[in-house]
């Protein structure tokens, strides 16, 4: 037995999909589960397996239609959303697995409806329930919509779909998540004004709440933009403004001078430091 504690994701707290269990159970009980979990759940679901993470994850299913739209291909994507988390699905599916989010792949609709139906079938043989208001269908470098099912159910069309923190649109730019990181620094700035704005604080403190706070939300997803100082630049006008803030300043300081007087790093380096760290580890150790 284990205690359960929900903790809320996002969206309406009456509803109990929205929050997410955590199960409390003893060291000896859950190291003994891993070793039955890494025996029985397919080596496509990355969310169990170590040295793995959702950023390379999201940034692999980026680079996937980025590179097929550069060679005008169709790509056409479905994100699937389970109640629980999925042990595998049928292997000869083209896609990714991330705890309860999968996403199919195919080059047409047709091919895609496809691989809904035999999904389908494997969910309905073993009871998996998919929440179908939560997925969506994407068609990248496509002009015509099509409609699908999946366990009997309409999938929505959508335009944007947020995948792992990402912002996924359909013309296939990194836009919509640079903007929704700016929203989440900003927001996190504004919680921390006092702080950052207090005599009482060490500024050795707010700088390090810039560098491990604001940097890092800032810049998740760093893989997809990190390679322009022009993407990054919204971003880095919130750092800026928690950093003036911190140095007591106005607009017309010299920047680069608060930065280095105050050890600062910038946005984009802290993105491209992300660049190398997928491209140099993650896609080079990665088990998937």
């Amino acid at each position: 037995t284990s205690i359960i504690v929900p903790v809320p994701k996002k969206g309406d707290m009456k509803d109990p999909d929205n929050y997410r269990g955590i199960s409390l159970v003893p060291t000896i009980i859950k190291l003994l589960a891993k070793i039955v979990a890494t025996k029985l759940i397919a080596k496509e679901q990355v969310s169990f397996r170590n040295f793995e993470e959702c950023v390379a994850q999201a940034t692999t299913l980026y680079e996937i239609a980025r590179r097929r739209k550069i060679k005008n291909l169709q790509t056409w994507i479905c994100f699937v959303d389970y109640s629980v988390d999925v042990p595998g699905i049928p292997n000869h599916i083209p896609g990714l697995l991330f705890a309860d989010d999968a996403v199919v792949l195919a080059n047409s609709a047709e091919n895609l409806q496809t691989s809904l139906d035999a999904i389908s079938a494997w969910s309905d043989a073993w009871e998996m329930a998919v929440n179908a208001f939560k997925c969506a269908i994407m068609a990248i470098n496509c002009d015509d919509a099509a409609e699908m099912t999946l366990q009997r159910q309409t999938i929505r069309t959508a335009d944007n779909y947020t995948y792992l923190g990402y912002i996924m649109n359909s013309k296939w730019d990194a836009s919509g998540t640079i903007r929704n990181n700016k929203l989440k620094a900003q927001k996190a700035l504004y919680s921390a004004y006092g702080f950052l704005n207090g005599s009482n604080v060490l500024t050795a403190l707010k700088i390090k709440f810039i560098n491990s706070t604001l940097l890092p939300i800032g810049c998740y997803g760093g893989e997809k933009f990190g390679m322009s100082e022009a993407r990054c630049h919204p971003i880095q006008t919130v750092i800026d403004q928690a950093t003036r803030l911190v140095a007591k300043v106005g607009k017309s300081a010299a920047m680069e001078r608060i930065r280095e007087e105050l050890c600062q790093d910038l946005g984009s380096q802290r993105a491209r430091k992300k660049v190398y760290k997928i491209l140099d580890v993650e896609f080079k150790t990665g088990k998937t």
